[in-house]
């Protein structure tokens, strides 16, 4: 949301929250773009945090300790595409941003997630501020930053970088290592994530990664985008047909994915601009186009997420019949 709109003097705000997405930032620049140059600061204090939801009935299992990472990538990618590609998108403001302090459970996990390096790596300016939390607010001191904020190289084979996937299996093994008992079943869980990494960063030529694994519901999420190539195809059906045609031209990683994802009945998200397919863990598969009015040039490239289903205690309390059916497949998930 656009808090800030000096004119006289060029500075700007965009107010970001948990809940801020493309369109809504797509908004924003629409006006700014035209705008007399100046100042653009990215607010992230706004996010009023999932991170302290109540831990009463109602807010399990979905949303203990959730933080919605897709929208993050989303965002941060923003920033990024604007910051590094001004010329491109038309940007002709400085950008910079407002992180939470490391005072606030929100700016610790941003720590976590490697946002203050990210922003160092794009030369990002950032300043911290205080943000007020409720008396009592807890955090979910259970969950994994699996995968910190990494950009996946890709070569010109358009394949990932083998180290980087490499050097990612490495650190989820040794994540999990510390939730599951079972050594074998976290080496096989780890494998097969960094399968799902590998045929998700074939699938949309790489970019900004990142994963969170939240041992109390069982919920692993993993979102990628590629902010530098840019939403392909001027409208929403044109950004179809090519999301379309991607998936046919790179079939075999989208098998690779397709079929670890269902082993874990999981959800599957593949973005492209304005239009959107989506694999249910029931094996259905739809499109969306959203015909909003906005332009596309700003929109980053290709996006995905991945949320997997594991057990968790959240679901043992909360949803018996799902704990069980998930604890009784488990082992033809790792096999």
């Amino acid at each position: 949301m656009l808090v800030v709109a000096d004119l006289p003097r060029g500075n700007y705000t965009i107010g970001v929250s948990e809940s801020t997405g493309i369109n809504e930032l797509l908004s924003d620049m629409s006006y700014l773009i035209e705008a007399p140059t100046g100042h653009l600061v990215f607010d992230f204090t706004h996010t009023a945090s999932n991170l302290t939801q109540a831990v009463a009935s109602e807010h399990l299992p979905g949303h203990f300790g959730f933080h919605p990472l897709d929208r993050t990538i989303e965002q941060l990618s923003f920033v990024g595409r604007l910051a590094e590609m001004p010329l491109l998108t038309c940007c002709q403001h400085k950008v910079s941003v407002v992180l939470p302090g490391l005072s606030s459970h929100l700016g610790q996990f941003f720590t976590q997630l490697g946002v203050f390096e990210l922003m160092n790596k794009w030369k990002v300016p950032v300043e911290t501020r205080d943000i007020w939390e409720p008396d009592g607010a807890r955090d979910d001191e259970t969950r994994q930053v699996l995968i910190p904020l990494i950009d996946i190289r890709v070569n010109n084979a358009s394949s990932p970088d083998a180290a980087q996937i490499t050097e990612i299996r490495h650190r989820i093994t040794g994540s999990l290592f510390a939730t599951f008992e079972d050594v074998d079943a976290a080496a096989q869980i780890s494998e097969m994530i960094g399968d799902i990494v590998k045929g998700i960063a074939d699938l949309i030529r790489g970019g900004l990664l990142a994963s969170l694994y939240f041992p109390t519901t069982g919920y692993l999420e993993l979102s990628m985008m590629n902010r530098t190539e840019g939403a392909v195809g001027s409208t929403p059906d044109e950004q179809l047909d090519t999301l379309a045609s991607q998936l046919e031209t790179t079939a075999p990683a989208f098998q690779q994915v397709h079929d670890r994802v269902m082993r874990c009945y999981g959800t599957l998200q593949l973005c492209n601009g304005f239009a959107s397919t989506l694999l249910a863990p029931d094996g259905s598969f739809a499109t969306m186009v959203e015909r909003n009015g906005l332009p596309s040039i700003n929109v980053p490239g290709p996006r995905a997420t991945v949320v997997l289903q594991m057990p968790g205690e959240a679901l043992i309390l909360w949803e018996p019949f799902a704990y069980e059916r998930v604890t009784m497949m488990w082992p033809n998930i790792l096999n």
